[in-house]
């Protein structure tokens, strides 16, 4: 038991109250209860004379002292006598008061202190420890001298035992309260030693427990309420700032890669351009120093190639910043998906036979969604350009449009190479693809662009694009919501 605990203290004052308590009334009791009750009888003395006067004196004897039995009962002594020539013992609480010895006491005490006897007496406590009363009463011409008094001898050994008593039940209060105590501080410190397991763990950031709420004390119930409210918020708080936390380090992450990945793209564009300037130049120089010894529709139609090359590379880049300046400014208007998926099929017809290309179409009718018709056509355009560059001659293109639910779900599969899985969720990033190709391959007509332009435009469509592997190929999908 810890000095400084509540218990420990509680049982210390508990011990200290009932002492002062207890042992100030001995105390008291010790050095004034005698006096105390020693007053209380010379008052009750002085009351009994007062009402002697109403018992007739002359009529006492051992067969008729019920008027002062009741006095005589608790210790208190009568003498009543007449003195003519000589003094006459009318009564005398003690049985054989006619024998001698006990009359010639009376005679002595009463000759003695004959003076002290008045109309109007007071009774006085003596050193013999004694109360005495001396007084005179007259009753039908006689004159009565009355003498009162009481033992206190006794009430010595009274006050030991009292005071032992005080002492007993000191020691017993004490024991007693103490067990009570104990009992009910354990009541009280058990639930402030699990709010303050709790709090510690709270401070450790474990959040799985939670205060019983007190029903006998109601400040301690309202505390555990209070820390439990605490505890919910702080942890609430806690994981918000961790997902903050989270996102901010996915977007400095993504922000770091998608730096390097625009460096690398500079570079490998600034060395895409680099080669067809380098074709063209060279080829000029040499139609001008070997005019008429070369073929020069050859070489007009090398730098024709290399120039729509160029073209093409520079047109995706400032397509790439037309999306992203010119998405916050799209206005949405209702839009029918099967007659613009219809459109873009056929324009692309002569390109899928001319590569001996199989394009199976499977085209649901009236489906209709809120979007920006040029912008979706722009996404729909880049799937099925995606889609033919991917795909070998004599292979197969399958383009899908259909109702799901409250959705419309387009998807594109070309038959071809299927995508490795490490880096599929990556196709959507800008530059991603030529990033990571060093050089353009021969037939591509993009620069990687297509794919982040149709996710871009999807995102502000409110929809979702996919990608998945399949059997021989890959699958492209768009889903929108339908009117």
């Amino acid at each position: 038991m810890r000095w400084n605990s509540i218990r420990t203290r509680f049982i210390v004052i508990q011990s200290v109250f009932l002492m002062s308590i207890v042992g100030g009334v001995a105390l008291l009791f010790i050095l004034f209860g005698k006096d105390y009750y020693i007053n209380c009888d010379r008052i009750k003395m002085d009351k009994i004379y007062q009402n002697l006067d109403k018992v007739n004196l002359g009529k006492l004897a051992k067969d008729n002292t019920d008027a002062i039995d009741e006095y005589e009962e608790t210790g208190f002594r009568f003498v009543v006598a007449t003195i003519n020539d000589d003094i006459d013992i009318v009564y005398s609480t003690f049985e054989g008061h006619e024998e001698k010895e006990i009359r010639k006491a009376y005679y002595r005490r009463i000759e003695r202190k004959r003076g002290q006897f008045t109309r109007q007496p007071k009774a006085t406590y003596n050193q013999r420890q004694q109360i005495n009363l001396y007084g005179i009463m007259e009753q039908n011409g006689t004159k009565y001298y009355v003498y009162l008094y009481k033992f206190t001898s006794q009430l010595k050994n009274e006050m030991e035992y009292t005071e032992k008593f005080f002492i007993l039940i000191l020691v017993i209060s004490v024991l007693i309260g103490g067990i009570l105590i104990f009992y009910l501080t354990d009541k009280i410190t058990k639930p402030i030693k699990k709010i303050d397991n709790i709090a510690n763990k709270i401070s450790q950031k474990d959040f799985s427990e939670r205060i019983e709420e007190d029903k006998y004390y109601g400040e301690i119930g309202s505390l555990s309420k209070s820390i439990n409210r605490m505890s919910e918020q702080m942890q609430g708080y806690i994981n918000d700032l961790e997902n903050y936390n989270y996102i901010l380090l996915e977007e400095n992450c993504n922000m770091t890669e998608m730096n390097d990945m625009r460096k690398e793209f500079v570079n490998n564009m600034s060395h895409e351009l680099k080669t067809p300037l380098a074709i063209i130049s060279s080829q000029v120089e040499l139609i001008m120093e070997m005019d008429g010894k070369v073929n020069k529709d050859y070489y007009y139609s090398s730098i024709q190639e290399e120039t729509e090359k160029m073209g093409r590379m520079i047109s995706d880049m400032l397509e790439v910043s037309f999306v992203e300046n010119g998405l916050g400014q799209m206005e949405m208007s209702e839009t029918n998906i099967t007659e613009l998926t219809k459109k873009l099929i056929l324009k692309y017809g002569a390109l899928f036979l001319q590569k001996q290309i199989q394009c199976v179409t499977s085209i649901e009718e009236g489906c209709l969604t809120m979007a920006n018709g040029k912008y979706l056509e722009k996404a729909i355009n880049n799937y099925l350009l995606n889609a033919y560059e991917h795909t070998k001659k004599g292979h197969q293109i399958r383009v899908k449009l259909y109702s799901k639910e409250d959705d419309i779900v387009l998807s594109v599969y070309n038959e071809g190479n299927q995508i490795d899985e490490t880096n599929i969720d990556k196709i959507w990033l800008d530059y991603y693809q030529q990033s990571k190709s060093k050089k353009l391959d021969e037939n591509q007509k993009n620069v990687g662009l297509g794919l982040y332009i149709v996710k871009s435009i999807i995102d502000q469509h409110h929809g979702l694009c996919s990608v998945e592997n399949k059997e021989n190929g890959v699958e492209f999908s768009i889903r929108l919501k339908k009117l």
